[in-house]
């Protein structure tokens, strides 16, 4: 998911929005594909920030770019709040990035 910014100067017109940062979700058949490759097409590419959200070990790690490389900002798991560098107010509790854990089993005996 791109999150995009519309930047409206009265001087110069309406303008394009501008990609701020990119959120992914990592499915066990994408992990290579998050961590390795998109990371690196979005960091050349100059995105200011990029979430990975690992729905499997209940984590959400928040990189942004600082010289030309993304360096984490934060890792997050269930009841913190998650920020970014880049909206200035923006946090979403971490947990509710993830489907809910499934109930566990009861041992009957």
């Amino acid at each position: 998911m791109r999150i995009r910014q519309r930047i409206d100067n009265a001087s110069f017109g309406p303008c394009e929005p501008a990609v701020i940062g990119y959120v992914d979700v990592i499915a066990p058949a994408s992990i290579r594909l998050d961590r390795h490759v998109k990371f690196d097409a979005y960091e050349r590419a100059g995105a200011p920030e990029y979430w990975l959200v690992d729905p499997k070990a209940r984590l959400v790690e928040v990189y942004t770019l600082s010289n030309g490389e993304y360096a984490l900002f934060g890792q997050y798991t269930e009841d913190d709040l998650v920020e970014s560098a880049v909206l200035a107010r923006l946090q979403i509790r971490a947990s509710s990035l993830f489907s809910p854990p499934a109930p566990k089993a009861s041992a009957v005996g």
